[in-house]
């Protein structure tokens, strides 16, 4: 059955005849928001899908600046043949109470074996924001139904799924909400990459049926990637560079055996560090172009042209992010992150970027004002599966950001090796008091 969008009311909102007083950050509460939340909620519980009422409680609990971040990766490489793809999709509720909903997909294909991948690919990831939990919970549902049914149908392990689908409803009117939801876009993009991969290190191709696992790659990747933020009424056009190198150790204690015990009873840690250098050509989008793209009346050859037309802005943006993670009683992680974005000069900057000159990249990179940003996650789900040729892995974590510094990079690093050191003590006091309580009891 069609859903029908509702008509936005006034009733129960006498409440809310004045406007509350702004504060920094935070949302004002005003007839016409009330009103847009209550068309929200109407139109998401106009028709729940399977799993949306779960759904809607851990987004009505986010604090301000706090998000749920799911990931699932998985590769593969048998016989010369490589792929690899990844999936995230996050909600975060921003300082002024709305929340942001974040798809990305990637996916690559190439050449290789367990130790070493060559592969091009894809990426793509849309931005969304909304007022509601509902409405969150609606989309999300919607997102991750047509996804799960999409790849159950093409796999040959999972004939079932679609009679399942049927039968359930689990997918019931997803094409119509996400429909409904294009107008809370506010940011789409999308990249063509290169990526190489290699393991180095010890590495253990029967880690996941020992219980044992000790593994460490580096990667590269380079992309031409386009973005548009409609929020913003911006776009931008960057060829990108990251570097990324991994560390993983892990020991299985479960009595049951590695096999049944590979989603929990996991002991270990993981580090995990990316730089990242991008050359941005940014535009500033008319209104009426920022319109058109927004209600999708232009395609992508006749958006593309119309970018072309713009005057651009060109800038240096570089990027350095740490990430650890701790398994242990109390599973929890650290993501640090400093960025400075430079101004190309014609004569200077962009001169010595296209002679490959150290001294003249380093000095504005250190000149430049950085700023770090800072999250402490707790782990909610994390599993890994894997064989000699291919691997899956899936997490769940909810993050929280921690203030925002600004200065020299020298600043930005203290900041970090600070909030690493206060996040590791936390770790230490709630690891003793579980310990604590278990030997009490």
């Amino acid at each position: 059955m069609s859903r029908i969008t509702p008509t936005a009311t006034t009733n129960g909102l006498a409440a809310s005849t004045e406007t509350a007083e702004a504060t920094p950050g935070r949302a004002v509460c005003t007839i016409e928001s009330n009103k847009v939340e209550a068309a929200e909620r109407s139109y998401a519980r106009a028709s729940l899908g399977v799993g949306e009422e779960l759904l809607t409680l851990p987004v009505a609990k986010l604090g301000f600046n706090q998000s749920l971040e799911v990931v699932c990766k998985a590769s593969a490489a048998a016989d010369g043949f490589a792929a690899k793809g990844e999936g995230k999709l996050s909600v975060s509720r921003r300082d002024d109470g709305k929340y942001e909903v974040e798809v990305f997909d990637s996916f690559g294909v190439g050449g290789g074996d367990e130790r070493r991948k060559a592969m091009i690919g894809v990426a793509a990831g849309t931005k969304f924001v909304l007022n509601t939990p509902e409405a969150v919970a609606d989309l999300v549902q919607a997102i991750g139904a047509l996804g799960a049914v999409a790849v159950g149908t093409t796999s040959t392990f999972m004939p079932f799924v679609a009679v399942a689908d049927a039968v359930t409803g689990t997918s019931r009117d997803a094409l119509e909400r996400l429909g409904h939801y294009r107008k809370n876009i506010s940011e789409v993009k999308c990249d063509l990459r290169g990526m190489l991969e290699a393991g180095v290190g010890a590495h253990d191709p029967a880690a996941a049926w020992t219980g044992t696992k000790r593994e460490a790659k580096v990667e590269g990747l380079a992309a031409r990637e386009l973005t548009i933020d409609l929020d913003a009424g911006s776009a931008c056009l960057s060829t990108r560079f990251d570097g990324k190198g991994e560390i993983e150790g892990s020991l299985d204690l479960g009595p049951g055996g590695a096999i049944a015990k590979q989603f929990e009873g996991r002991f270990g840690g993981k580090a995990e560090a990316k730089v990242s250098f991008r050359l941005e050509e940014r535009c500033v989008l008319p209104a009426e172009l920022k319109a058109r793209l927004a209600r999708g009346e232009l395609g992508p050859e006749e958006a593309a042209k119309a970018l072309a037309r713009l005057p651009i802005t060109r800038v240096v943006v570089a990027e350095v992010e740490v990430e650890t993670k701790a398994m242990t009683l109390i599973n929890n992680s650290v993501r640090a992150k400093v960025t400075a974005e430079i101004p190309l000069e014609p004569g200077k900057s962009l001169d010595a970027l296209l002679s490959g000159s150290l001294g003249g990249l380093a000095k504005p990179l250190l000149d430049a004002e950085w700023a770090f940003e800072g999250e402490l996650g707790v782990l909610g789900f994390e599993g890994k599966l894997g064989t000699s040729f291919a691997s899956v892995e899936a997490s769940a974590t909810q993050w929280t950001k921690g203030k925002r510094v600004a200065g020299s990079l020298r600043d930005c690093i203290e900041a970090a090796a600070s909030q690493l050191e206060d996040a590791n003590s936390i770790q230490a006091s709630l690891t003793h008091q579980r310990l604590s309580a278990g030997l009490a009891s």
